[in-house]
């Protein structure tokens, strides 16, 4: 697809795999590493925004805290149009709803994981109470989002993640509404994500992949359609 797209698009779990095993390949070969493959989000404010006729999309910021390891995510709604340049946010926005994902964090060898099945569904990855989480919390601000957002930037500048330090899913494409059909999915609890990467998106190769999750903590994904969302915005990350 072109290296301009910048729908949300759906995804089948052998694509993903693919993107998650080149995660693997080259944060090996550049020698980077996120600390995790991913992330478990609660679903409960999701739900809550795509209710709103302004929803435009959601905007997730690429974070780090000094003192751990794992790459996490912050996710917040957009009510507005996003791809005017004065639009595009250089600091965290004073006032913005959040929710803060957990690490999925898997072992360091890559032949100890069976990605296929927990693509699938089928594999305990997720399951664990341990990588469940409780309905988000205020437990942090604004300011703590773009502290975490410029750790992020300051330990990876040297490599071509991401250099914004936030993507962009939106909403309503040429084949529905995929946010909104996703948080309003059967049995959708969590929203899950999972890191991968492509070479030709020059300094934004970090992409982030969708999973909807259920209150189990199984991914639901199914072999028969592409239940996975994909192409976040700067530019198909």
């Amino acid at each position: 697809m072109s290296k301009k797209r910048k729908d949300t698009d759906p995804l089948g779990y052998e694509d993903a795999l693919e993107h998650l095993s080149k995660l693997f390949w080259w944060s090996l070969r550049d020698g980077w590493n996120l600390g995790c493959i991913g992330g478990i989000i609660h679903a409960e404010r999701l739900k809550e925004w795509v209710k709103n006729s302004e929803f435009k999309g959601i905007r997730m910021w690429f974070c780090k805290k000094p003192e751990e390891k794992p790459v996490f995510l912050v996710m917040d709604p957009v009510f507005e149009d996003f791809y005017t340049s004065h639009d595009i946010p250089t600091n965290v926005q004073v006032g913005q709803d959040f929710s803060i994902a957990k690490s999925l964090i898997m072992g360091e060898d890559l032949e100890e994981i069976n990605l296929f099945n927990w693509f699938r569904g089928e594999d305990g990855n997720l399951d664990a109470e341990s990588n469940l989480v409780s309905p988000p919390q205020e437990t942090f601000t604004n300011t703590d989002v773009e502290s975490w957002k410029q750790e992020f930037l300051r330990v990876f500048k040297d490599f071509p993640l991401n250099k914004q330090g936030w993507t962009y899913f939106i909403d309503e494409t040429d084949k529905g509404k995929l946010i909104t059909q996703l948080a309003n999915r059967n049995g959708f609890t969590y929203l899950g994500y999972c890191f991968g990467y492509d070479h030709s998106c020059e300094d934004n190769c970090l992409r982030v992949m969708l999973i909807p999750v259920n209150a189990m903590g199984r991914n639901i994904v199914s072999e028969a359609e592409e239940s996975m969302l994909q192409y976040s915005w700067p530019p198909k990350t």
